[in-house]
């Protein structure tokens, strides 16, 4: 009786919050509610998208300069690139979709641009990867690191 309670609780909107579940095609079950986490929740969520990001940053600016010293190579790492490019973009998705707490919503904007720069930049760095523009590699190594720091600087200030 108890579990059967706990499962109607879940499932109708109680409290003010309007819950949704939806299924996507692979089976997953995403819940998405019109009401923002706490802060801490957020924070916690949010960091981890970056981290995500930064890492697969730090990742790429390693292989580039393997490339450039011919300790790798460019067909490889635009491969590498496409699953990473994919998990950016979720990653952005999913800090678009999150829904910030009133004293977030400005550093959310932020962060979704810088997010956008990483993006575009490892968009770029493939196409450049895949067109033989090796000459421009250390271009792509500066401007995702410039991205790492803006993003890293964005994780800081989260926590304060």
């Amino acid at each position: 009786g108890l579990m059967a309670v706990c499962i109607l609780s879940t499932l109708c909107s109680c409290g003010g919050q309007e819950r949704r579940a939806e299924i996507t095609d692979e089976g997953i079950v995403l819940y998405n509610t019109d009401d923002a986490p706490d802060a801490n929740n957020y924070t916690a969520y949010i960091n981890k998208e970056l981290t995500l990001v930064m890492n697969i940053l730090r990742t790429h600016m390693t292989t580039a300069e393997n490339i450039i010293n011919g300790k790798a190579l460019a067909a490889d790492e635009s491969k590498n690139l496409t699953g990473d490019i994919d998990l950016v973009e979720e990653a952005v998705e999913s800090v678009e979709t999150m829904n910030p707490p009133l004293d977030y919503e400005d550093d959310r904007e932020a962060i979704l641009t810088k997010l956008a720069n990483a993006l575009d930049t490892l968009t770029s760095y493939q196409e450049a990867l895949d067109d033989g523009e090796s000459d421009s590699l250390q271009n792509f190594i500066d401007l995702m690191e410039s991205d790492y720091s803006a993003l890293s600087g964005s994780f800081n200030i989260l926590w304060e």
